[in-house]
């Protein structure tokens, strides 16, 4: 039987308390659940956590992000290019799990900017092409769009659906910088207030285990989709739609400057 997980680093949550935020975006893909040593797969040996786009242990791009909001997706010109990217140890943990690095884009190159725990990273070469996003795994993260740290992390309410199939409910917090890192590099960093938003992401969804698709000893895989949500600043309003479709120019230009 799989295990039922939880992490909180750092923000305090009350259980089951409802989000009154927007929906911006999908996470498509799943959860990989490492453990420090093949066995045993259960809760108490759980190494980290990690957001991926495929069942692999070599094949790590991230998990496909699609802004659904079609405001977000035309200020970010989204055309697929997106991936989101997430590691989280385990209070269990008892060896070194993968540091995750952001990445801002300096044509034709990369810098590192330093690590995060999670980020929407814009995937494609460091030449600067856009290409297929995360299902290509000839790309690599090449810009951090948003990044930040890991409020929590939860897997509630196992069910076992059938033979070998289990379903679990996914939710978490995401604490964010502040600001929006454009991908082209003349443009400064604009803070997430002028967008409408506090630095505060939620997201939720359900994930399945498949015993059928595990045959990796030392990693289990939770694949589905989630939803990531926005928490807008309490009213006043501080970001007018006059503004959001400015950006969304803006957004639209940046894509046809870079294509």
């Amino acid at each position: 039987m799989k295990a039922i997980f939880a992490v909180t680093l750092g923000v305090a949550l009350v259980a089951g308390a409802a989000h009154a935020g927007t929906p911006i975006g999908d996470i498509s893909g799943g959860i990989a659940v490492y453990y420090n040593s093949a066995t045993p797969e259960v809760q108490s040996n759980t190494s980290y956590y990690r957001a991926q786009y495929n069942n692999s242990t070599t094949a790590l791009n991230g998990a496909k992000f699609t802004f659904t909001n079609p405001t977000a997706a035309g200020i970010f010109g989204d055309v697929g290019q997106f991936g989101f990217d997430l590691i989280v140890p385990a209070p269990t943990n008892t060896g070194a799990p993968p540091t995750l690095n952001a990445w801002d884009f300096l044509a034709p190159g990369v810098s590192n900017a330093g690590p995060v725990q999670w980020a929407i990273n814009h995937y494609g070469n460091t030449g600067g092409a856009v290409a297929s996003g995360v299902t290509d795994p000839n790309n690599i993260a090449i810009n951090s769009v948003l990044r930040g740290t890991v409020g929590s992390l939860n897997f509630a309410n196992l069910t076992n659906l059938s033979l070998g199939v289990w379903k679990v409910d996914m939710s978490g917090t995401l604490i964010s910088d502040g600001l929006i890192h454009w991908y082209t590099p003349s443009t400064p960093d604009t803070a997430l207030s002028s967008w409408g938003y506090t630095n505060t992401f939620n997201f939720s969804g359900q994930l399945t285990y498949k015993y059928s698709d595990d045959h990796t000893p030392g990693m289990d895989f939770y694949a589905g989709t989630v939803t990531l949500e926005a928490n807008p600043i309490p009213e006043p309003a501080f970001f007018q739609m006059g503004a959001l479709i400015g950006m969304s120019g803006l957004g639209l230009l940046r894509l046809r400057k870079r294509s």
